[in-house]
This record gives structure tokens, sequence and C-alpha cells, in this order.
């Protein structure tokens, strides 16, 4: 009854709103694929009709291929990546993936919900901020989790949360834990009798 279910009942109402919901997580592992919550998103992005899926990737679709190279045997028509020195490939890249987001608000409204940022590669915190830019002119209510416990200095997460909120493009809400007569009522709601004073 964590932070990740408070945000999964968010992204799931709203899914009933119309909204494409769409989802991307952070893994522990030191060994987790680079960009893996966008990657996530991508992938739970194919849901749309081949169409709208095409339209979505639009011009960039190449470039979104570089992250889930399944849209090639999908769309075999999509452009080749284009050869660029890393730094310039990195921001096309970043580009692809907001302009991505960007066409795919479009055709549908889209809740995102990026779970366990505290755990995120330096390259999906970079393509995070790159897209928080433009959030505000799109249809897109993005939603990120991570445990406060784990946001130390020397964490990437620090700094790009910090300059999301500086930049005023995020907002912090806690999620206090609760209280132990709530806890008490809630096992007492889901087991329909009283719990022991054991637990207390």
């Amino acid at each position: 009854m964590g932070k990740t279910r408070l945000a999964e009942e968010v992204l799931a109402e709203a899914g009933r709103r119309g909204y494409l919901a769409l989802t991307g997580r952070c893994y522990e592992n030191e060994g987790a694929q680079p960009y893996s919550p966008f990657i996530e998103l991508v992938e739970d992005a194919g849901r749309l009709i081949d169409d709208a899926m095409k339209r979505a990737l639009g011009e960039g679709g190449g470039e979104v291929a570089r992250l889930v190279p399944a849209l090639r045997q999908r769309f075999p028509e999509l452009s080749q990546p284009v050869e660029l020195p890393p730094e310039q490939e990195r921001r096309y890249l970043y580009n692809s993936i907001r302009d991505f987001v960007g066409r795919a608000s479009d055709i549908q409204p889209i809740c995102v919900l990026l779970d366990d940022l505290h755990w995120a590669d330096e390259g999906s915190l970079l393509l995070l901020d790159r897209v928080a830019e433009d959030l505000a002119g799109l249809r897109v209510l993005l939603i990120g989790t991570y445990r406060d416990v784990e946001l130390d200095l020397s964490r990437p997460l620090a700094r790009t949360l910090d300059g999301l909120v500086r930049r005023h493009l995020a907002s912090r809400l806690p999620i206090k834990r609760l209280p132990e007569a709530d806890v008490g009522r809630m096992l007492e709601a889901l087991g329909g009798a009283t719990p022991p004073a054991a637990l207390g």
C-alpha cells in the first residue's frame, strides 16, 4: 500500500477517463539496461494500433528503434538511425523520444508512470529532464515515484529532481506513512475482523 500502489490507482483512473496509461520502471541491478523506463514506456505504447503508432513514431522512428529494436520488426520501413558524434546522437535520440511522446499525446491524452526513479540510470534522468521541458504544452501527465530515504546527494536523481522543481517543471507530493490507528482500520477492512493487539 505504498507509492507504487497509489500511483497505479491514478494510472487506472486515467485509463478509465480515456488516457493511454503507460508504465516504465527502473531496476536496482547495476547491470540494468540503460533507459529501461523509457524502453518500457515505448513498448507499452505499442498497444496503439499500427497507424497510430506509426504516426506517433514519425520521422524519428528510426532513433526510437535504437532503444526498442522490436519496432523494426513491426515497422520494417523505419529509417535507419543517423550516425552522429556521441553527444549529438544522444541529443537527437532524446528529441526523438520527446517528439514521440508529443505525437502520441496528440492522438490520445497520456498518463505515464515512471516507477522507482531512485534507481534510474543517468541517461534516463537526462532524458526525463529533456521530456519534462515540453510537458506543459502536451496532453501528458507524468508521475514519477521514488523513495526519499534513498534520495541522497550521491544519487543522480537528487540533482535532476532539484533542477526540475527549481525550474517549476515538477512538483513533489510526499506520501506519509499511515498512523497506527489507520493501519488497524485498513487491516480490519481487508480482513473483516479487528487485528490482534500483537500486530500493533
